[in-house]
This record gives C-alpha cells, structure tokens and sequence, in this order.
C-alpha cells in the first residue's frame, strides 16, 4: 500500500519499494483534503467533489466507465443477488459505468441510474443515447437519502456500488431503499 502524508516525501512506515505517488495522485489526494476541510453541508462537498474530478475519472477509466477488470467483476458479482427481470435502481451512478455493463449483459432488466452530480447524470445520458441502451437505461439527478420517485414507483432490484461510503445520510439512504 501506498502512504502519502501530503508532502512529496514517503511516510517513514511506508516499505522502500512502494512506489511514490504519481501526480494525479497527489492533485487528487491535495484537493480530497481541501474539500473536506470547507465549511460546507456534506451533500455540497460530494458534488463539488465529483464535478471536479469527473473528467480524470473518465481518463482513468479509458472512457468506459468503470475503473479496471476488477470492479466489472464486482459489477458481475452484484448483479448475481438480483432478480433476473425487473427494474433495477444504481445508486450513485456516476457516468453510468456499471449501469451500461449491467445493461448490455441482462437482457431482462431496465436500469435507472441515479445520481447527485448533475455533471455525471448528463454525461451518463450522453452516453446512454450513444450505446444504444436508452430504451432500457435512464439517468436521474437525486438524493439518494431524498430519492426524487413516486411511492408506488418500485424496483425489482437495487444496488449501490462502491458509493454508499459517500453519502452524508446514511441511515436516509437504507429507509428509502426499504
């Protein structure tokens, strides 16, 4: 494991043949901090958070999405618990990624994606319209501790991942998924 104390130098507990962290790291890790420490709600945080880096996440995910082989299969993985046909809620979507993966390999099922930062939900429909997915993909901007659907709008399936870490409202977030 890499250990950055936010200067260029190692940490001393850092093992002599990790390598130092690259400058996307660095930038990534200086402005993480930056974010956190203004005095801001933690919804507002999230989203500068995300509008900011989504164009160098999009560079490290070669456009797709998805950051390595390794989160597709966490996406394959998650996808295993959930019900076979249906409608399935992504929560914090970001670009759509998992959404699109998800999509193309369960034929059965319709996806609406859902995200706090406005950025991410247009570039996702963008997306969308280009992979031929829209008539079973759909982005929307919202809360995920405030979700922005009707009662009687159900899923069949839900899944949130590597994102529910970031919301401020954690226990909103489990009573609108129940």
């Amino acid at each position: 494991a890499i250990a950055f104390n936010g200067t260029d130098r190692m940490d001393s507990s850092t093992p002599k043949y990790a390598p130092r962290p690259g400058w996307r790291t660095r930038f990534r890790m200086g402005f993480r901090c930056l974010v956190l420490f203004l005095p801001l709600p933690a919804r507002l945080k999230v989203r500068i958070y995300y509008t900011v880096f989504t164009h160098f996440f999009n560079i490290m995910c070669e456009g797709k999405g998805l950051f390595n082989y390794g989160q597709e299969a966490l996406c394959r993985e998650t996808a295993e618990s959930l019900p076979r046909t249906g409608k399935w809620l992504d929560v914090g979507c970001g670009v759509g990624g998992p959404a699109f993966l998800l999509a193309k390999e369960n034929h059965g099922v319709s996806i609406v994606g859902l995200n706090i930062t406005l950025h991410q939900v247009h570039l996702a429909r963008e997306r969308c319209e280009a992979s031929g997915l829209s008539e079973r993909v759909e982005f929307v901007h919202g809360d995920a501790s405030d979700m922005p659907f009707e009662k009687n709008d159900l899923f069949d399936g839900l899944y949130a991942i590597e994102t529910a870490f970031h919301f401020p409202d954690k226990p909103g977030f489990v009573r609108e998924a129940h």
